[in-house]
């Protein structure tokens, strides 16, 4: 005579059953063409339960986590929480991606991080030993921290240089690219006060780049182009030059016809493609900014024509001398 004998199997823990339900349905939505579909109509909500689970201990879901842009703070908690941890997950992922993830976590393209943030965020960093196997991909981060949040180290502008509901995005983003750049700040003056004139691009469609001018007590004056390879990380720069004084002038001269020093900062004609074209000037102790979207392409007044011209002369102060060369070295 057979016995029947029940075995009683512990049920799978509730958290992980509810994990692995989440991870099978992001998986699903990831390949799935409709979005709207059945399958990632709860996406956000999946995401949600795997933050709670990487909270619980649970460090395997962390590169599931990882595809997901927007996530700064959660990023953040993680790395400051558990930095060799975070860096290792990190690693493994594609280049390309860890220098996305880099920028995440230093803020996004689109703002900058709070104080308090960015110091426990770069402390985590900086604190990874030098023997350690994250210690590059620590300094890489660190970097894009120290970058996208440069307007937390430097004042580029005078406070209320620009208005609008985009001023401080503007600030922003015109502090991160010229501290990319390597630039220094012109504002407040330097003593001795000198006379420097520097333009900044910063187009949807090319490297940023600034060219500037400084003129010497002797009246002679030299011009530097810099350009930011963005893919290689570097920044390229042309040999100074030297201009002759007739150049100097006729630059000044475009100078007063646009009578810059009382141009607003601002104007109104604005775009989402195209250039920001930003031209500082310091001179005797004062300091003066005037920004122009696409002053070469749309119709000008023409004290923007001759704003834009005097930009355009900068550039091509640079390039001489350096005739064929495709760009800077």
């Amino acid at each position: 005579m057979w016995m029947v004998i029940s075995l009683a199997v512990p049920a799978q823990a509730p958290a992980t059953a509810q994990r692995d339900e989440a991870l099978k349905q992001i998986e699903a939505c990831r390949h799935s063409n409709d979005v709207a579909s059945r399958t990632c109509k709860k996406q956000n909500e999946n995401i949600q339960i795997l933050w709670d689970s990487y909270r619980s201990g649970d460090k395997t879901v962390l590169p599931v986590l990882f595809r997901f842009a927007g996530q700064t703070d959660f990023f953040d908690d993680a790395l400051i929480a558990d930095p060799e941890g975070f860096l290792a997950a990190l690693r493994a992922l594609p280049v390309g991606e860890q220098k996305q993830l880099a920028i995440e976590i230093s803020g996004g393209q689109f703002r900058p991080l709070s104080r308090a943030r960015f110091d426990a965020v770069l402390a985590a960093l900086t604190k990874i030993p030098a023997d350690s196997p994250e210690k590059q991909l620590a300094d890489l981060c660190a970097q894009a921290v120290d970058e996208n949040n440069a307007l937390l180290s430097i004042d580029y502008f005078p406070p209320q240089s620009f208005a609008g509901p985009a001023a401080e995005f503007v600030r922003f983003w015109y502090s991160r690219d010229l501290y990319r750049l390597g630039e220094k700040s012109l504002w407040p003056q330097s003593t001795p006060p000198q006379t420097v004139y520097r333009f900044t691009r910063l187009s949807s469609f090319a490297a940023p780049k600034t060219v500037t001018m400084t003129v010497s007590p002797d009246g002679s004056a030299a011009v530097k182009e810099k350009v930011l390879d963005s893919e290689n990380d570097a920044v390229l720069s042309r040999s100074p030059m030297t201009l002759v004084p007739d150049k100097i002038a006729a630059f000044t001269a475009m100078l007063d016809q646009a009578d810059f020093w009382k141009m607003p900062v601002e104007a109104s004609s604005l775009g989402s493609d195209g250039a920001e074209w930003i031209l500082e000037a310091t001179q005797a102790g004062h300091y003066h900014v005037v920004v122009r979207w696409c002053p070469d392409d749309y119709p000008r007044s023409p004290q923007d024509a001759a704003f834009a011209k005097a930009a355009q002369m900068l550039v091509e102060f640079a390039g001489e001398g350096n005739k064929g060369e495709n760009k800077p070295k």
